[in-house]
């Protein structure tokens, strides 16, 4: 069985002087999979209402989600969350900006700024990337990708069009498996994750 990594997470939430969510932690990543294989509306719109409970009341929120990077189902699936809770911010009369960062080079978006880090900054974010070992791999993967990629932090706009045939790496990845008979089954962009998301979006 796939261990926890949430301390990892919550170490580098706590060195950063950042507070972690109502929703941080509570739920195992198989829970989510099952979710979206299950299509249950019913859990995600109430995770969707916890994040917004949880806010302070403020007129002004700005939202970074994850972006559609297509490298991982539940990274795709936090993108269409932060659109819905802008959503549900901009139906309270509130102002909330929408913006994205991005797992992994090359995701299609326009950049909305850029803060390349100084020395220090860098040494301490090498440190939470080398402290954090279950994700040695894929930090050595995207290195390969960009060599800049630990050097700097993006922020982006992106817009996506939920309702568009798709299919993502980690869907071609899935599929792979399960004909490799690694997996009994796997989630598709399609019959699982569009009918969640296009749920989500139409919701008041």
């Amino acid at each position: 069985m796939e261990k926890s990594r949430t301390h990892f997470s919550r170490q580098i939430i706590e060195d950063s002087g950042s507070l972690s969510g109502a929703v941080f932690g509570s739920i195992p990543d198989k829970v989510w999979y099952r979710s979206l294989q299950e299509k249950n509306f019913t859990f995600f719109h109430s995770i969707l209402a916890e994040i917004e409970r949880d806010l302070t009341e403020y007129e002004h929120y700005q939202i970074v989600a994850d972006a559609v990077d297509g490298y991982n189902p539940i990274h795709d699936l936090a993108a269409a969350m932060g659109t819905a809770l802008q959503k549900r911010l901009i139906n309270r009369k509130k102002r909330a900006e929408l913006y994205f960062s991005a797992a992994v080079p090359g995701v299609l978006g326009e950049r909305h700024a850029e803060f390349w880090l100084d020395d220090e900054a860098k040494a301490r974010k090498n440190r939470a990337v080398q402290n954090y070992t279950p994700l040695a791999e894929e930090a050595r993967r995207i290195l390969d990708q960009d060599k800049t990629a630990l050097d700097r932090e993006t922020i982006i706009h992106q817009v996506f069009d939920w309702s568009f045939p798709h299919c993502p790496q980690w869907e071609t990845i899935g599929r792979d498996r399960v004909a490799a008979g690694v997996y009994p089954s796997c989630l598709t962009f399609r019959d699982h994750l569009q009918p969640v998301v296009l749920d989500l979006l139409g919701s008041p």
